[in-house]
């Protein structure tokens, strides 16, 4: 059986939605629907009672939750123990979405080069449902993503709320006292991957982006080269901004939703020594 439809019925038991997992999960609602409909095949039952409403287990459903979080349990603490079997020396491996490694992680990590840690510290960087999939599976230790876990065994931990802004390069500033949401439809606006599905809907929906780099810090050289316009977080945006090299642009009849980032990990681990050290490290930074 392939565990990903495990994984796959589990997220829609806690959304319940076949919708909002295929969000977070970065796939197309059909494949959801064909995942639950395979696992439904393989137990020759009916997992959920599909209406118009939200989605409801049925008595074989809710007793399989049980036996899929054994099964991702055995896997993730097999494949756990096989990482540490790697090395003689203790190992963290952890991952990060791109923008907390560029506002935060590069200098949390520069500053704690100088102290002895208790183990050797692997940073691996990834995209969001990538970083939450590859803590579930065991492949990392632990990580840092845009959203928290939806499994019971592990927990996640809000680290930072990030304010995003409206920034631009054109050197008349002509957006500088402030823009209308209307206005700003009609921007030369580059696109990275900050927001929910449903935000980047709104926000692009009559303006389609001409350009798409899905790590925001490496669009900024080409905002400020052809005088564009993107969306950034603060922390990363302000250094910038105080350069002169971009400027902020209020919007004034609409709110960003900030770009939040959860610090996920297990419950229980064999290295919970060291994922408790960097998680005290991430908030003490905050």
């Amino acid at each position: 059986m392939n565990t990903e439809f495990l994984r796959t019925f589990l997220s829609v038991v806690q959304t319940k939605s076949f919708t909002h997992t295929a969000q977070i999960s970065h796939l197309s609602q059909s494949t959801v629907s064909n995942r639950i409909i395979e696992l439904e095949k393989i137990f020759g039952c009916q997992l959920f009672v599909r209406g118009n409403g939200a989605l409801e287990l049925t008595e074989a459903g809710k007793q399989l939750i049980a036996y899929a979080e054994e099964i991702l349990t055995a896997q993730t603490t097999a494949q756990l123990l096989l990482n540490q079997t790697k090395t003689n020396e203790p190992c963290l491996m952890v991952s990060a979405v791109h923008a907390y490694y560029d506002s935060y992680l590069q200098s949390i990590v520069s500053e704690g080069l100088s102290k002895k840690r208790p183990y050797i510290l692997r940073v691996f960087l990834k995209h969001s449902h990538e970083v939450i999939q590859g803590v579930i599976t065991g492949k990392y230790d632990c990580g840092i993503a845009h959203h928290p876990s939806y499994y019971n065994r592990f927990d996640s931990i809000l680290l930072q709320a990030d304010e995003l802004v409206l920034v631009g390069a054109d050197r008349e500033r002509r957006y500088r006292h402030g823009i209308s949401f209307g206005q700003m439809k009609s921007l030369d606006i580059f696109h990275s991957s900050l927001f929910e599905s449903h935000v980047e809907g709104l926000l692009y929906q009559q303006n389609p982006y001409r350009l798409s780099i899905d790590i925001a810090s490496r669009i900024v050289p080409l905002v400020i080269q052809h005088g564009a316009y993107t969306f950034l977080p603060m922390t990363y945006a302000g250094p910038l901004i105080e350069k002169g090299e971009l400027y902020s642009i209020t919007i004034e009849d609409y709110r960003l939703p900030p770009l939040e980032y959860y610090f996920v990990y297990p419950k229980e681990h064999p290295n919970s020594e060291g994922i408790k050290i960097l998680k005290n490290q991430l908030l003490s930074w905050g």
